[in-house]
Order: structure tokens, then sequence, then C-alpha cells
């Protein structure tokens, strides 16, 4: 498996949801997602690194530099959609469905150098009285760090 840096993963996370259709990253870093104006806000997403801990390894496995170090990272993609006044249960299940596009998105992105799983979602938010559904999904994401 070919190594590969945290800020890779985190670029591929965002291309592919980015390439959705209506989808835009926020021009924010995920800590501070929300602050976009809110003509900006709706199927806005940021993709945030969650920490990282070294991968299990099997019976006779050792670390090699030149092979890399087995990683476990958290990443986390968060997505706003609008709620509308007159249609608020409608747009709710849209951002249900969305939040399962995104999902879908991501496990897409897993390749030879990289393999995601889903490490569940955090419980939606209705945000800034009643306007906005925020939503997180979680992912783990295996992979190879570079020791060289």
């Amino acid at each position: 498996m070919a190594t590969l840096e945290r800020s890779a993963i985190r670029q591929r996370i965002a291309t592919a949801v980015g390439a959705l259709s209506g989808y835009s990253q926020s021009r924010w870093v995920p800590e501070h997602f929300g602050l976009d104006p809110s003509g900006l806000l709706h199927k806005s997403f940021a993709v945030a690194y969650g920490g990282g801990a070294p991968a299990p390894f099997s019976a006779g496995q050792r670390q090699r530099l030149s092979d890399g170090f087995r990683q476990a990272s958290r990443f986390s993609v968060r997505v706003c959609y609008r709620l509308r006044g007159d249609a608020q249960i409608s747009d709710y299940d849209s951002a249900l469905d969305g939040l399962g596009l995104l999902q879908l998105t991501v496990m897409g992105v897993s390749m030879a150098d990289l393999h995601i799983q889903i490490d569940g979602d955090t419980s939606p938010e209705v945000w800034r009285t009643g306007e906005w559904f925020l939503g997180r999904l979680n992912f783990l994401c295996y992979h190879r760090l570079p020791l060289t």
C-alpha cells in the first residue's frame, strides 16, 4: 500500500463531495463551519480531520520505514441544508436523504491506498431558529503515513 498524507485524504473527500450537484466547500476551516453568508450555506460542507491512532497489525507484521506507518484516521463531513419555513418537514427529509448520498459518495473514495469505513453519524441539529439543518458524518480512514 502506498503512503498517503492526511491532507491528501481530506482533499480526496472534499473533491468527491464537491462534485455532487449543488454542493460547495465552505470557505472556512471546519472548526468555523457555518460562518459563511446565508446565501452560501445551503449544501455547503467542510471536511475535518479528527485525529488518528495506529491501525491494528496482523501477527508477524512490523513497521518498516519503507512501508510507512499504518494509521486509522478519523475524518468528518459537516454539511448544512436550508429548512424553508413553509416546507420544513419535506426539507428535513431531503436533508436526511442528502446525508445518505454523502455517505455513499465518501465511501466511493476508497482505493488501493485508502480504505474508508463509516464510523457513525452524529445527531443532526436544527440550527439558527429552525432555518438550517446541520449534519455530520464520521469516517475511519485506513492508510499508511510516510515515515521518510
